[in-house]
């Protein structure tokens, strides 16, 4: 995968007062830009002093002058002990690296958050996200890339609750998840709640990559949808998406699977999902992207022609598949 290296954030410590040290922390593992602090180096420049052993993970590194460590500054804990007498000069140096982002667009309901069923989600309570699949789309977030949420809300426009309602159950899950808008740029929602706008248009899903590629250089932006629907299959579609998943953690899913992957030949025949090849890793989603892309009868018609509906792979829930394409990348 290829990025864009670059020292950064160059800094000479010094501490000349008795007592001048640094408490034990880890740094923070990326900064306002997206930048994302991978190594960090700590060369001492002097040795006329006494205290101020630098520690990491609790280990005195015992540094001589001229010497230098590299280590993650983000997973080690490290601290600089007071200071006894002498003055202490080290350089510190961040290593940095930016990654050429991918786009991860989710579904919400059965996806993101348990599907409640008809008419949806209209109270507050009733929005329950998965754990795991939060836990995966700040781990994705983390790691410099951008994720939206994009999902058809029909319940607006019958009038079960207003736009307002509903943008408020997102902010607190987006406040409540991920400390709010300014600690989670790059997390967009995306809602349609009528016609013409709703999947399977390709309206939300090229909104969401317009948006996102107006704040990033990267030209050629990657874009991967995981949803639980003919619907979420169609518009990925029609977007021009290379990479839409197939998660089977909602009855929408199940149904979508079995007629996507039919273990049997009789028409309506009730289909297990149980017995189907799952990918769980790198290696297999690698596979799938290249060669393994399976077809969904759409059950729409466009422009008097049936369409097939191509499915790169199916997970469980969307968790896993989160997972899996991070592992992808990142040996990409």
């Amino acid at each position: 995968m290829p990025h864009n290296i670059y020292l950064n954030d160059a800094q000479l410590c010094s501490y000349i007062k008795p007592g001048d040290g640094f408490d034990t922390h880890k740094d923070l593992e990326n900064d306002r830009d997206g930048r994302f602090r991978r190594l960090t180096l700590v060369l001492l420049l002097s040795n006329s002093f006494q205290g101020c052993e630098f520690l990491a993970n609790g280990v005195d590194v015992n540094l001589k002058i001229g010497e230098a460590i590299v280590f993650d500054a983000a997973k080690v804990e490290h601290e600089v002990k007071p200071l006894i007498s002498g003055e202490r000069f080290s350089l510190v140096l961040g290593l940095f690296w930016r990654v050429d982002p991918w786009l991860l667009l989710l579904d919400r309901d059965g996806v993101l958050n348990q599907d409640v069923g008809r008419p949806g989600v209209i109270r507050a309570e009733q929005f329950k996200p998965f754990p795991a699949v939060e836990k995966q789309v700040k781990r994705w977030i983390q790691a410099g890339h951008y994720a939206a949420i994009v999902t058809n809300q029909k319940a607006v426009d019958r009038g079960l609750l207003s736009r307002k309602e509903l943008d408020d159950i997102h902010q607190v899950w987006i406040d409540t998840s991920f400390g709010g808008k300014q600690n989670s740029p790059f997390l967009d929602i995306y809602v349609a709640t009528k016609e013409p706008f709703l999947k399977p248009s390709p309206h939300l899903i090229l909104r969401a990559i317009k948006a996102t590629q107006s704040f990033t250089d990267n030209i050629g932006l990657r874009t991967i949808l995981i949803g639980d629907s003919d619907t979420d299959l169609e518009s990925a579609f029609h977007s021009g998406l290379d990479c839409a998943l197939l998660v089977t953690s909602s009855h929408h899913g199940q149904s979508c699977f079995a007629r996507t992957h039919p273990t049997q030949e009789k028409v309506g025949q009730k289909f297990s999902i149980q017995q189907q090849p799952r990918i769980h890793s790198a290696a297999d989603l690698t596979n799938a992207l290249a060669r393994d892309h399976r077809t969904l009868a759409s059950n729409l018609v466009f422009q008097a022609e049936e369409k097939s509906i191509p499915v790169t792979a199916v997970f469980p829930d969307a968790a896993i598949a989160i997972q899996t394409c991070l592992e992808h990348i990142e040996n990409y």
